[in-house]
Formats: C-alpha cells, sequence, structure tokens
C-alpha cells in the first residue's frame, strides 16, 4: 500500500507540474522556435489544416515551406501524429502545438522540437524489453511477434530513419547469436514481425516509394555522417543531454557497475551487450568513414542524435535487475527529486532568456530570419514568408539546382528568390503574383492577362510519380517539367488564372484504413493471447 502511495504522488507531483508549464506556455501564446523547430511545427500545421478539411493529410506540401509543394509531409512518417492533431484542432495552432509537446521529456524543454523521437521515446521501454525476448528467444513466440510488429509500427509512423537505425542493432545481435549460438529463431521472429510490419506500414511505404520513383534529392548530410567521440559523451553530459549521455544515465551505470551483484551477472549482460553497442554505434568507435558509404547507413546523420536516444533506458533497467526494490526505489526517488527540481530550472532559465532575447514572429512581422535565429513563434508566423529554415533541398525533383556546403546542401540563390516570391517565369521574366493557397490547391493571378507565351514555369516542384490537375483561367491544361524541376505550361494563351491541385491516390486512402484494421485486428489477437497465457499459467 505504501508504494502504491508513493507512485500516486509521484504521478501526481508529474500531472501537476505539466498542467502549470503547459498553462503557462498556453498563457503567453507563443512557441519558441528555432533550428529544426520550424520544419516540425510546420507539419503539423499541414495535417491541421487537410483535418480542417475532412481530408487525410496530402504528400505536398501547399499551405506551409512556401508553398512549393515539397513532399515533405510525404517522405517524413506522420501517422502517428494524426490522432494528437485530431484531438487538439480545436485549439489555435500554437496552443495545439504546446499541448502535443508538453508530455515530452526533459531533453525537449530547451531544444528544437522533435516531435517523432519523442512518441518514440513514450514506448522506449516496452521496446527495449521485446529486443531482449526477440534475440535470446528460444522458439517460435507469437506473443513476441505480434508485440514487436506494433511497437516497430508506431517507431515507422513516427520517425523513418530510427527503424533502419533499430533494425541494424537487432541485426548485429541476431547475427552473433546465429554464429555463437547456432540459434535461428530470432530470426524468424524477427522475419515474421517484419512481415506484420509491412502489412501494418503499407500507408507510408506506398507513399516513400511512390515520391522516390520520381528521381528526388537526398536528405540532408547525406553520406557525411557525423559521429562523436567517445569521450564527448560523458564530457558533454549534462541532465537533458541531447547527443551525449544524460546525467541520469551515467549516474545509474557508475552505481550499478560499483555495486554489481555476481549473482545477477546473467541478468544484467544482455543489457550491458546492449548498451555498449549502443554506444559503438553512437560514436567514433565505430568504422563511420566507410559505414557511411553503405546504402541507409549514409543517411544517419548524425551517431549521437540516431543511436544513443535507444540507450537512456538501460541503465534504469540495469539498476532495477541489480539491487532490491526497495533499495532502486529510494535511488529513483532521488534522482526524481533532482530531475523535477532541474527541469523546473531549465524551463524557468529557458523561458525567462526567450522573453527578454527574442522577438516575435507574426504576420507582422516583415524582418527576414536567418537559419539560425530563434523567436517567440505566433501562430500566424507559423507559415511565415520571412523564415528561410525551411527552404531546404531534402526530397525535392533531383533537377532544382543546389549547392553543397561543409556536410550538407543548400538550395541555390536564385532558385531560393523565386520560392520567397513565389515568381512565376513567363519567357524568362519573372513576375509576381497574387497567391491563394489551401491544404491541396494553389491558385496563382497575374495582376493584368497575358496575351501569349511560349513558357509558363510555376513555382511549384512537379514530381514525375504524382499527378497533378491544372487549370488555366478555369479550363484543364496540360503541363510538364522545367530544367529545374517546377511545372511547366507551354504555349499559353490569355493568362490571368493558373490553378494546381493535388490529391493522392485513392489506393492510399484504402491502405489507409487497411493498415487500420490490420493493427486493431493485431492488438485485438495480442490481447486475446495474452488473456490466454495468463489463464493457462493460473492453472
Amino acid at each position: 500500500m505504501n508504494a502504491k502511495r508513493r507512485e500516486l504522488k509521484i504521478n501526481i507531483t508529474i500531472t501537476i507540474l505539466i498542467v502549470i508549464a503547459t498553462y503557462l506556455d498556453i498563457k503567453n501564446n507563443f512557441l519558441i522556435t528555432g533550428a529544426d523547430s520550424f520544419f516540425h511545427i510546420e507539419r503539423v500545421y499541414e495535417i491541421r489544416e487537410a483535418f480542417k478539411a475532412h481530408h487525410f493529410p496530402s504528400w505536398v506540401n501547399f499551405i506551409t515551406f512556401h508553398h512549393i509543394g515539397q513532399a515533405i509531409n510525404g517522405m517524413y512518417p506522420d501517422i502517428s501524429l494524426w490522432p494528437l492533431v485530431y484531438i487538439t484542432n480545436i485549439l489555435n495552432p500554437v496552443h495545439q502545438i504546446i499541448v502535443i509537446i508538453s508530455g515530452m521529456c526533459l531533453r525537449n524543454f530547451n531544444n528544437e522540437i522533435q516531435l517523432g523521437t519523442a512518441i518514440i521515446l513514450i514506448f522506449l521501454f516496452p521496446i527495449v524489453f521485446a529486443i531482449k525476448e526477440l534475440i535470446y528467444s528460444k522458439k517460435i513466440e507469437p506473443i513476441l511477434v505480434i508485440k514487436l510488429s506494433l511497437l516497430c509500427t508506431i517507431i515507422i509512423y513516427s520517425h523513418l530513419m530510427s527503424i533502419f537505425v533499430l533494425y541494424l542493432i537487432v541485426g548485429i545481435f541476431i547475427l552473433a547469436r546465429l554464429i555463437y549460438h547456432r540459434s535461428i529463431y530470432p530470426i524468424i521472429n524477427i522475419l515474421l514481425s517484419s512481415t506484420l510490419l509491412a502489412l501494418t506500414s503499407l500507408p507510408i511505404l506506398f507513399r516513400y516509394f511512390t515520391i522516390s520513383s520520381s528521381k528526388i534529392q537526398s536528405v540532408y548530410s547525406k553520406g557525411n555522417v557525423t559521429a562523436i567521440n567517445f569521450t564527448d559523451i560523458f564530457t558533454s553530459a549534462s541532465w537533458n543531454s541531447r547527443g551525449a549521455l544524460s546525467l541520469v544515465s551515467i549516474i545509474l551505470i557508475s552505481i550499478v557497475l560499483t555495486n554489481l551483484e555476481k549473482s545477477n551477472l546473467s541478468k544484467l549482460m544482455p543489457y550491458i551487450y546492449g548498451e555498449i553497442l549502443i554506444l559503438i554505434l553512437g560514436t567514433n568507435l565505430a568504422p563511420w568513414s566507410i559505414l557511411q558509404n553503405l546504402p541507409l547507413l549514409d543517411s544517419i546523420q548524425d551517431t549521437g542524435w540516431r543511436f544513443l536516444i535507444f540507450s537512456s533506458a538501460i541503465p534504469f533497467i540495469l539498476l532495477l535487475i541489480n539491487f532490491s526494490a526497495k533499495t532502486s526505489e529510494k535511488i529513483l526517488h532521488i534522482l526524481f527529486v533532482i530531475s523535477i527540481c532541474t527541469s523546473i530550472g531549465i524551463y524557468w532559465d529557458f523561458h525567462q532568456s526567450a522573453q527578454k532575447n527574442l522577438a516575435f514572429l507574426d504576420k507582422s512581422t516583415d524582418q527576414p530570419l536567418s537559419i539560425n535565429d530563434w523567436v517567440k513563434l505566433k501562430s500566424s508566423g507559423i507559415n511565415s514568408e520571412n523564415i528561410s529554415r525551411d527552404i531546404v533541398p531534402d526530397y525535392a525533383p533531383a533537377q532544382i539546382n543546389s549547392e553543397v556546403y561543409n556536410n550538407g546542401s543548400t538550395l541555390s540563390d536564385d532558385l531560393q528568390e523565386i520560392i520567397l516570391h513565389h515568381f512565376i517565369i513567363i519567357d524568362g521574366e519573372k513576375i509576381s503574383p497574387s497567391l491563394n493557397y489551401k491544404y491541396n490547391q494553389l491558385t496563382f493571378q497575374t495582376k493584368k492577362s497575358i496575351d501569349v507565351a511560349s513558357t509558363v514555369t510555376l513555382p511549384i516542384y512537379n514530381y514525375k510519380t504524382l499527378k497533378y490537375n491544372i487549370t488555366l483561367n478555369g479550363d484543364k491544361t496540360t503541363y510538364s517539367m522545367s530544367n529545374l524541376g517546377f511545372i511547366e505550361l507551354h504555349n499559353v494563351k490569355k493568362l490571368k488564372t493558373v490553378s494546381v491541385s493535388y490529391s493522392y491516390p485513392k489506393l492510399y486512402v484504402y491502405l489507409v484504413y487497411l493498415s487500420g484494421i490490420f493493427i486493431l485486428t493485431l492488438i485485438s489477437l495480442l490481447l486475446h493471447l495474452l488473456q490466454k497465457h495468463k489463464i493457462r499459467n493460473i492453472d
């Protein structure tokens, strides 16, 4: 009873703090935004507007990212965000984001918003337990297969690269088990689980391969993986570390290693092996100068971001295995109190600094932002034309003109100018039209009618495998792709209004519903098997 009361007190404390923090943020009515936060906030805004129109989110972004129809939402998994956005759509855009992120972990209080990663972290402990069970499986285990497929569905619905990282870690362990123990059941179980995962992930896979077939630009810093120095994950550690170990992890690991119970060693070793492998892959101990040349691994970008997030659960598990429940509880209570105090301090300092030093960004702002600027973002500033951080070549048509720098790339200056000002190019001359947009359509209107034009290039990306509906003065017309990857019209007469609309294939809608049926079926089957297993154990 005492343990339950203490657990209740902790839950109440956390809930109260989250409610207070959320209330203060909503009262402020802005988001402290910078770096890739713009990127992910705009993705949510695009989902929001599609739901308001009673449609699934579009694959191309017409409302955000400067209305160029870039396939950001199509290539970045977002289905795990759909229910969160749907149930908060009654709020204004900024309040909606605040409510969605209010349960995020400490590491995001003063870092950029990474919603996909945050959702994965919610399920981190079940993921770690399921992987351990998979690697050491000695028979075909239906419960494990279904459980793992559902957990991996959450990952692939949230962040595509994380599923590759997870499979790399699992694959190494499964190979080791096969070589040293001749164990084939982990392979069978992962294949069965992956088959179910393919069925639940059909919408993501379908849109990913459809858009990729258009020949598109690669992700940022492809082939140039940044590997954090091994020593830096300790020397750069803080309570809310992002690309390094947190102080909590270091403290817990130190406590366990200095008080190791030999009787628990067999239970501890699987998790210790896991932590060691993650630390190797997450730092320069792994030969990333070679690995970055391999398919999929060339898109890792930063090893600290990709691998070390999976390490944070293991130290807690080691503590719980190595010590008695009473001792573990005392240690965790101390760390809990410190974490609460630290989070309050970080939250307060971060917001006080923002209040004093950051400017507002809303629809009235006329000052362009550099890619490194942080602002106090208002709802009307989410799709501001002054944001430059969201002008990126990622997943744009391969024909666009990009310039490589350091370990990444950016769009050429002339292309950025076209995008920022929404220029229509008529026979080589740039024209600034008026622009109206909604989630699936863009409409350009010139100030005066253009009698005749050989070529009209619209500032909208053209993906070869996507079908657009284009009307000229209300009449449907044909189109092609310009040498810069934009939509281009030919032999145009009486140009006044041009509308471009896009709707995903009907098959996609069916796949969304079909995958939903698969997920519900798997959940029902899992609950049935668990109940059956429980009854069998009682008997």
